[in-house]
């Protein structure tokens, strides 16, 4: 394996070529505008970070089709290699914000020279077009444009790999979670637009100065003293003088009245529920929430939020990734499960396990990252007599002895001696009892 080198990849710098029967397609969507979403709105931004951390936080592992089977360890060193090379776990966390922003995610293949491939490169989503048969509706070619020179540039459809989520309008492209928010972030940065404008005046709403009999020179000094003396967050606090007969009256409503905090706490609510992320991990807190309900709306986070999104990227690395482009079939891509109980009670289950002979020893001792020990590759089951092997258990049973009603043949005991010359004497019988 240390041998693989990359193969030097020249391309055309013709324009691309598209067949008469072939289309480019151009997804409807603004990626420009999701960019500034995301890092403009801090709870967008937040959410996204969140969820896409969480997705890989427990790395990833190469299981066999076959769950009864071990591994193969060739096929799974060639996997790990190129993953390695590509620095997987940041590749799948830049996948998962790509997923959550632009609802597209690119990988673009990079070939070695026995086969395999070398490694993996994240392309933006905004600089993909995808070619399409008019005809069979399939994916003929990628076309990606660099951003600084305008150059383009055509793959084959086995050199990328195309993560998305659904688009019930879109066979091609996917749906941005950002699309159905777009109102909903625009009302939350006018929000914050107002907010700052309220602290840099000095934490003040709308107020009128009415000068009674002002002069116009008298109008012009109080303008500057305000603007001077009373405006911006510094200036907070300060006593107010101006000139002439003034009277200061209330223009708008308090943010209080305005049910201001309020109305951004909803915003925020409906961009947690387009990602389906719950409130409590962004900081927030809930009235009923205690230990027994956290772990549990942790768990429902995970399965409902987090595997349905790690299915997405599952599916097409063992698809179109380990099957198609590594020509392995017995091997399984998958992220290791987030378990969620603690230490105590996970031991209890490993025990209650061992003792219906479900794991043996070492399984459970490689678990938690100890050495196996000797003897320990043998699965027991608890019984009422003591431990049994579970292979004993499963072997089939021994036929029973068959049972005969045929008499036994038994020697007959032998008969006293006839005293003939008494026949009245009693047979068998002693001291003339009945025989």
């Amino acid at each position: 394996m240390a041998n693989i080198e990359r193969i030097p990849v020249v391309r055309s710098q013709t324009p691309p070529r598209i067949e008469g029967n072939q289309n480019r397609e151009t997804p409807f969507k603004s990626h420009s505008t999701y960019t500034r979403m995301y890092k403009q709105h801090p709870i967008v931004r937040a959410v996204v970070d969140k969820i896409s951390r969480t997705a890989v936080a427990t790395g990833y592992q190469l299981v066999p089709v076959d769950s009864t089977a071990e591994v193969n360890d060739a096929n799974a060193k060639k996997i790990d290699l190129t993953f390695r090379r590509s620095k997987i776990v940041s590749l799948l966390r830049q996948t998962y914000q790509d997923l959550l922003i632009y609802g597209d995610a690119f990988w673009y293949i990079l070939p070695a020279r026995d086969g395999v491939p070398f490694r993996f490169y994240r392309i933006a989503p905004q600089q993909v077009n995808l070619v399409i048969d008019t005809d069979t509706r399939e994916v003929m070619s990628y076309i990606t444009r660099d951003p600084k020179n305008g150059r383009e540039t055509q793959y084959e459809p086995d050199e990328f790999l195309h993560f998305k989520i659904a688009d019930p309008d879109n066979d091609f492209y996917g749906l941005s979670p950002l699309e159905s928010l777009g109102s909903t972030v625009a009302q939350d940065l006018f929000a914050q637009t107002y907010n700052e404008s309220f602290f840099a005046n000095s934490a003040q709403t709308g107020i009128v100065f009415n000068m009674k009999n002002a002069s116009k020179e008298e109008v012009e000094r109080n303008r500057e003293f305000l603007k001077k003396e009373y405006t911006s967050a510094a200036n907070a606090h300060k006593p107010l003088l101006l000139e002439g007969d003034v009277e200061v009256s209330k223009s708008v409503s308090s943010p209080a009245e305005m049910q201001f905090i309020e109305g951004r706490r909803q915003l925020t609510m409906e961009i947690l529920a387009v990602f389906d992320l719950p409130y409590t991990k962004l900081g927030g807190t809930s009235e009923s929430a205690n230990r027994s309900q956290s772990a549990e709306n942790d768990k429902t986070y995970r399965t409902e939020t987090i595997q349905p999104l790690q299915a997405i990227v599952e599916e097409v690395i063992n698809e179109n990734l380990i099957i198609n482009t590594f020509g392995i079939d017995d091997i399984l891509f998958e992220h290791k499960e987030i378990d969620t109980r603690d230490e105590a009670t996970q031991m209890k289950l490993y025990i209650d396990a061992m003792t219906h002979g479900i794991y043996d020893l070492n399984y459970i001792r490689k678990a938690v990252g100890v050495a196996p020990t000797e003897g320990g590759d043998t699965a027991f089951f608890q019984t009422s007599t003591g431990l049994v092997p579970v292979a004993e258990a499963l072997e089939p049973a021994q036929p029973a002895p068959q049972v005969t009603d045929q008499p036994i043949n038994q020697p007959e005991e032998p008969l006293d001696p006839v005293d003939t010359s008494n026949p009245t004497a009693p047979r068998g019988g002693t001291d003339g009892e009945p025989a």
